[in-house]
């Protein structure tokens, strides 16, 4: 059986496939052309080497592309974790590719706020081992949640504080949309979360679904560790932002249920139990700033 035929029956509805220039080539049915120029150029993946082109900060530089219907995001796979060193961007099967995308799709039919899922291209190394880019629509004029905190002065004004309050709030709506949904992000912090300003106001989107997940949407045990993990992300800012208050992450969870009083408690009672866990991760973390000579809230090169 030819490997597109494999694939075939893993990818999302709306999308085709195609092997072009010794790639496998997954398109959104309305991205088609794009793709396949995209496949055939080749993508880049060092800064400085290609005109037009940017990279963004994280895992891999991703990279920006532009194409005839606007700018694209181009992130290559590399494996996280302790022996990152070792497996690098090799891959077993391509079944993490496909999960993100299927996730990503399915969210934005949904009317999630996520990054238009545009493709992957797939590259067969040899023995089932995969190299792989997820390519989506670049959202314009945004930055992640961890920069705008990192911006917010010292000593904000009282509009810029009801600012974040807002923001605390569509956040934690738009993170409920996603939990009925039936989908579970796989790594929930500031730094995958992203607002775009514009005059009707301000608009939250969720990045990043890889290790991603799905299930069922009154899956308390899933939501509730998405939270949590959150509120471990609130509390590393909380270092060194007197802005980001304790309160921050409480807010957040009474707009997520503001109609739940019983589940509101049980994450807080989740919470707690886990503060001998939470306090050691936080100083292993100062450690980290204090030999890093920088902290949390700083802007990083």
């Amino acid at each position: 059986m030819k490997v597109n035929s494999i694939i075939e029956k893993k990818f999302p509805e709306g999308f085709g496939c195609r092997e072009i220039a010794g790639k496998i080539c997954i398109f959104n049915d309305e991205w088609k052309n794009v793709m396949v120029h995209l496949a055939e150029d080749g993508i880049p993946k060092e800064a400085g080497n290609s005109i037009g082109i940017e990279y963004l900060r994280g895992r891999g530089c991703p990279a920006v592309v532009p194409s005839d219907r606007g700018k694209l995001v181009v992130r290559h796979y590399y494996h996280g974790g302790i022996f990152r060193w070792l497996t690098g961007d090799f891959f077993w099967g391509v079944s993490r590719f496909l999960n993100e995308l299927k996730i990503l799709a399915k969210a934005h039919r949904a009317g999630i706020p996520v990054p238009e899922p545009v493709g992957l291209i797939l590259s067969s190394i040899s023995g089932g081992i995969y190299r792989g880019d997820l390519v989506t629509v670049y959202i314009k004029r945004s930055i992640d949640l961890l920069t705008y905190y990192r911006n917010l002065p010292v000593e904000a004004s009282e509009q810029e504080l009801r600012e974040k309050r807002k923001i605390i709030d569509r956040l934690a709506r738009r993170i409920s949309d996603l939990h009925r949904s039936g989908l579970y992000h796989g790594d929930l912090q500031l730094k995958n979360l992203s607002i775009k300003k514009s005059e009707d106001g301000v608009e939250i989107f969720i990045l990043d679904f890889d290790k991603a997940g799905r299930g069922d949407p009154d899956d308390i045990d899933k939501s509730g560790n998405n939270l949590i993990r959150l509120y471990r992300s609130f509390s590393k800012m909380c270092l060194s932002n007197p802005h980001i208050s304790i309160y921050d992450p409480i807010r957040f969870i009474r707009s997520y249920a503001p109609e739940d009083k019983e589940f509101r408690k049980s994450i807080i009672r989740k919470v707690l139990r886990r503060r001998w866990r939470a306090r050691l991760r936080l100083f292993k973390w100062k450690i980290t700033l204090r030999l890093r000579g920088s902290s949390y809230a700083q802007a990083m090169s």
